[in-house]
């Protein structure tokens, strides 16, 4: 299965069908790209379901949650170059459909299910761009952003969506309509001591993304008042 292969494997084949690998003449990487990108979707379900934070994650000591946190930065990275193949956009419609479809059950009993909801953030996290003008522009990304306030807190849920937020400010430097509800989320997580390092990292990639926004008067006098 696409899950047992080596990130490497798959590093090394997005780099040859579009990235700067050698192997394809730069006149077929557009063809062999569409043949490809419904693989590199495959791999982003395998690795969703990889990613998610086994039951009893609430027993595990300090070396556990590290060696879990490493695997995780190597599935970071398999999904970033699988959105090279595969796009941003499409990654991203892919898990926020997989997103949906959790949420009743989720919404039915949080504490059981948080795991899966934390998951599919997780690797939404990992799928952005930052030269593909369709991601700037795509709903997919602004339904996501509007979603992640209103999840329970529950678990890790909460500070993996906060991440998430951070993550995309390069998308809200772009779309500075979501940015103050957004701007409330982050800061309020700065007032519980389980987000205050989410929180703090997702608000400076806001300040180093958004500054001309926050600038802004209506924005400043929001940061004021924080």
């Amino acid at each position: 299965e696409v899950a047992e292969i080596t990130f490497n494997f798959w590093y090394l084949l997005s780099e040859q069908v579009a990235g700067g690998g050698r192997m394809l003449p730069d006149e077929e990487k557009p063809e062999v790209k569409a043949l490809f990108a419904p693989l590199f979707l495959e791999v982003v379900e395998a690795l969703r379901e990889l990613v998610e934070l086994p039951d009893d994650s609430d027993t595990w000591g300090e070396q556990d949650h590290d060696d879990f946190k490493r695997f995780r930065y190597a599935v970071g990275d398999a999904i970033f170059d699988s959105c090279k193949v595969a796009t941003s956009v499409a990654v991203i419609t892919k898990l926020s459909a997989t997103l949906q479809a959790k949420l009743p059950e989720f919404a039915a009993a949080p504490e059981q299910h948080w795991r899966g909801i934390e998951g599919c953030v997780y690797c939404l996290r990992q799928s952005i761009s930052s030269n593909d003008p369709t991601f700037f522009q795509a709903p997919a990304v602004a339904s996501l952003l509007q979603l992640l306030p209103t999840l329970p807190v529950v678990g890790q849920l909460q500070s993996t969506a906060i991440r998430t937020v951070g993550t995309y400010s390069n998308w809200l430097s772009k779309n500075p309509q979501l940015l103050p509800p957004l701007l409330t989320f982050v800061s309020n997580g700065l007032r519980l001591e389980a987000t205050a390092a989410a929180s703090s990292q997702a608000m400076k990639l806001l300040c180093d993304s958004c500054a001309e926004h926050l600038a802004e008067p209506n924005t400043m006098q929001q940061l004021l008042q924080m």
